[in-house]
Order: structure tokens, then sequence, then C-alpha cells
């Protein structure tokens, strides 16, 4: 037992002596997690080369020119401030700096000040550096005269009883609306009955519906969704600067879904009586009867992914810290999907059949009135990624830095990525099946035009708080990341100054619920 004692003694001695050895080089060290301190012990001791597994990876006694991290794999990283880029022996950082701007581009005209932008590259000795440069890498001005008002986008939860009562009865009218501008009509884009005209430019895809997921367009796509669906309702409002409200499902509180969704009669305060609610359900045009009746979408709520909303909020706290936009889309996507299986999971086989027609099926997710909250609030989600780079003058929504982002989180692009900046997006882009002049507008149906919501659709979001948390937090987040090389990688870990009492945040403890609503 002695002999026992003394070798675990002399091992944490030269432990400490390792230690001590590369702190010097090592000055992050200190503001590592406890649990990232201990893994960093593991590739020294070991003598782990890292560069098998990661192009990345050097050993830690490797001295780095700025700074050196412990990655997610336990390698050691060596990382760069802002303005400056690591080279191809992965220890060095060199000066970047930004080539000319370009021209401006033609102006896009609407009634809400319309949009012009142009742009620039990040360069490092003539290579292009996206994301190293400081500043920005894109700029906008309006171009044309505001003729109209803007909507305004609610919180579910906090519309008073002239608008509740306005919103029910507009939705129940455009329920009913028979034309291509109703929402029976503009759900079918989404998927069911796939009569939306794919874009054959990208060949092996067969698909007859046009919704985009888990790809580059998926946001914008349905940005330019939810507006066609908005202007459809606002036909049918007495306030026409309302706008489409939202369900923020971070918010503490939630035990079901709102109200506004959930009960097949509503109290219109208006009225003082009790109605039919037009958001309970829809029937599902131009399908067979389903076990002998008219189809109606369904739902079975699983509240474990959607009422957590720690959960939800802390992930949304990585999500908004993401170092790019590829990865900020793909974590957005993650918790977009939750709500949507967690709406209707199919963990038994009776619901296996059910919830095909539901929220937690691409082509019969539109007809859920929850879809529209929802997508809603993911938007917003959208609008605040944007107001904070556009804020902390870090903004880069150019071509080169959009692709350039899925390139450097993938490793490799799909052809038809390269191109997703400027691809026409269906069915908004065709005129035989949109009339709708805002969103068939010539240009504004395309990743690079729909980044810029209020200048070209007309809508705003009455606040940017998220789960009751002041979005002002996450600005602080993003500008820290400018100063601190450490904290470009969110996945190692810290403490958002929107929720500083949630503690730690990392991938270690946000999860991600599972096709059946279960929490890992």
């Amino acid at each position: 037992m002695k002999r026992l004692f003394v070798l675990l003694l002399l091992l944490l001695m030269v432990l400490g002596a390792q230690l001590d050895a590369v702190t010097s080089q090592w000055r992050d060290f200190n503001k590592l997690s406890p649990q990232l301190k201990l893994r960093s012990f593991l590739p020294f001791l070991s003598d782990v080369d890292c560069k098998v597994q990661s192009k990345d990876g050097i050993f830690c006694n490797t001295k780095c020119s700025q700074h050196k991290i412990i990655d997610e794999d336990g390698c050691c990283r060596c990382i760069c401030d802002r303005g400056y880029s690591l080279q191809e022996d992965r220890t060095s950082c060199v000066q970047s700096g930004w080539g000319e701007w370009s021209s401006w581009t033609r102006c896009i005209t609407s009634d809400w000040g319309g949009l012009q932008q142009r742009t620039r590259t990040c360069l490092t000795g003539g290579r292009v550096t996206n994301g190293r440069c400081k500043d920005e890498g894109s700029q906008w001005k309006s171009c044309s005269e505001v003729k109209r008002g803007f909507r305004i986008r609610k919180n579910i939860r906090y519309l008073n009883d002239e608008e509740l009562h306005d919103i029910l009865q507009a939705f129940a009218k455009f329920k009913n609306d028979p034309t291509e501008h109703g929402y029976l009509h503009i759900s079918g884009w989404h998927g069911w009955p796939f009569v939306c005209p794919w874009n054959k430019a990208y060949k092996n895809e067969n698909k007859t519906h046009c919704s985009w997921h888990h790809h580059p367009l998926f946001l914008s796509w349905h940005r330019l969704f939810a507006v066609q669906f908005e202007l459809g309702l606002n036909r049918y409002l007495k306030n026409k600067t309302l706008g489409l409200p939202y369900w923020d499902w971070m918010e503490d509180g939630w035990t079901n879904l709102p109200d506004l969704v959930r009960l097949p009669t509503i109290f219109d305060p208006v009225l003082g009586k009790i109605i039919k609610n037009p958001f309970f359900r829809t029937f599902i045009p131009s399908h067979p009867k389903y076990k002998n009746k008219t189809l109606y979408n369904y739902r079975h709520v699983d509240g474990r992914g959607i009422h957590n909303y720690k959960l939800l909020l802390r992930s949304m706290l990585l999500t908004m810290n993401m170092p790019n936009y590829a990865t900020f889309d793909d974590w957005l996507e993650r918790v977009h999907d939750q709500i949507h299986t967690c709406i209707c999971p199919p963990y038994r086989q009776a619901l296996v059949e059910e919830c095909y027609y539901s929220m937690a099926n691409v082509p019969f997710a539109a007809f859920d009135p929850v879809f529209l909250l929802h997508h809603s609030q993911l938007d917003r989600l959208f609008v605040l990624y944007r107001e904070l780079h556009e804020l902390a003058g870090d903004q880069d929504w150019t071509e080169e830095s959009f692709v350039g982002s899925y390139k450097e989180s993938n490793g490799a692009l799909h052809p038809e990525v390269l191109g997703a900046f400027h691809w026409p997006l269906s069915p908004f882009s065709n005129v035989t099946m949109n009339s709708n002049p805002v969103t068939s507008n010539n240009g504004v149906w395309t990743v690079a035009s729909a980044f810029h919501h209020e200048q070209l659709f007309g809508y705003k979001y009455e606040s940017l708080d998220i789960g009751g948390h002041s979005w002002q937090g996450l600005l602080t987040d993003t500008q820290l990341r400018h100063k601190d090389a450490t904290r470009q990688n969110p996945r190692l870990g810290f403490i958002s100054n929107a929720a500083p009492s949630f503690g730690f945040v990392s991938t270690s403890n946000v999860h991600f619920v599972s096709k059946n609503c279960t929490i890992p």
C-alpha cells in the first residue's frame, strides 16, 4: 500500500511538472473548464498525434504563435486572433485583410425601401480566408421609397383582445379561400399534393415539392413560405399591421401547445362567446378518406421535447454562438426538427400511421396551423442572427462566406451547394404559380436577397428576446468572440451573457431528441 501511494505521488509530480512546462506557452489553459483541463493531459502524456485524426491537430507541446486550445476531440490546436489566419503549418498566424468593395448591385425596389448590396472578400496572402478579417464583408442600403407600413409579428402569449379576435376571424376566412392566395393552396407548396414544380437544374432530384430541409436553402425558403402565408392572412385582417404571431417555446411556463392552436373551441373576447377554433386542425385536400373519414392533420404531443424550456434555451444559446452560418443553420434546424417531431412522435405502431399526417412528416406538416407559429419563431431567430452580426460590425453575407462556411464545416461540398446563394427559390420565382407581387418580385427569391426581411418583405418582430432573456446578452457574446480567440469555438463551452444563471453551456449538456421524442 505504501509503495502504491509513493507511485501515485510520483505520477502526480510528473503530471504537474509536464503541465508547468507547457503553461508558459499555453496562456489560455486557465480559461478552460475543469473537464477540458483534465482532457488536456491526454494527448500530451500519450503522445497522440492528432494530425492523424484531424487536419488541425498538433502535439500539445508544440509552440503556437498566438493561442493554443484543446478541442472537442481532446486534441490541441493553435488558433489566431481575429484579423489573422492560421497557416498551413497549423501553428503560425499571418495577418488577413479585405479586398476591394464590389460595385453596388442593381436596386431591388419594394414598398419598404428596397435593397442594394455590395461585398468584399477576406484574403490572406492572396487566398480567400472567410471569417478571419475584422469588420464587415457586406453592406446594404435602401434604394426606393417606403410606401407602406411594416407588419409586426408578436408573441402569441401577448396578443390583446382585439388582435386575438382579428386573427381568429381572418384565419377562418383564409382557410376557406379557394384561390392561390388561400391557406390550403399555399400549404401544398411544402409537400402534399406534390404539384409544386421542381427545378430540374439539380440532377438526380425527383422531388415534386419545393421545400428544402437539411440544406443551405432551408431558412431562406421557409422565410419566403412564411411571408406567403402572412400576406394571404393579411388580406382578411382588419389591422393590416398585424403580422404572423410566433410561439417562443423557450419561455418558461408552457405545459401544452398554445391555446390558439390546442383547443377545438376558443373564447373570442370581442364577440364575448366561444367559437369554433380555425387554428385547431385542417382537413387535407385531395387526399382519400382515412379510416373512412375526411383526413385531418393529427397531433399526439409529447411534452418532453417541447416543454423543456431549459433544454431548448440552452441549445439556442449554443446555436447563436456558432462560428459561421453553416453551423448556425445546422444547429437551428436541429431545434426546428425537435418541435416538429414532438408534435406527433411515432413511437407506437398506432401512432406511426396517424403521425404520417402530422407536423412530424414533411409532406403534411404545413397543414397544421402550429406550423405557422413555429416557423414565425424560427424566422425570428434567423432575424436575430442577422441583427447580432450587423451590430457587432462583422456582417459577411457574401457568396464566398456562405458557401465557404459549409466547406469549412463539412470538408467537401455537394455540387448543388456551390450555386445555392443565388439559386432561384421555387415556386416563388415561378410567375406561372406565384402571382404575389412581394414574393415574386424579381430577385427577392434568393438566399442573397431574402436575408433582408424588412427591406424586401415588410415585416419586423416586436421583440428578439429569447425565453424571456434579453437578446443584448447574445450581442455581448458575439462581441467577446471577436476579442477572445478562445471563444471562437463555442462547442468547447462558455457562459452566455444572455443567461449566465444557466452556467456552463457546451455540447456535453445540450441534447436533441430522437425521432421518437426521447431525450438521450
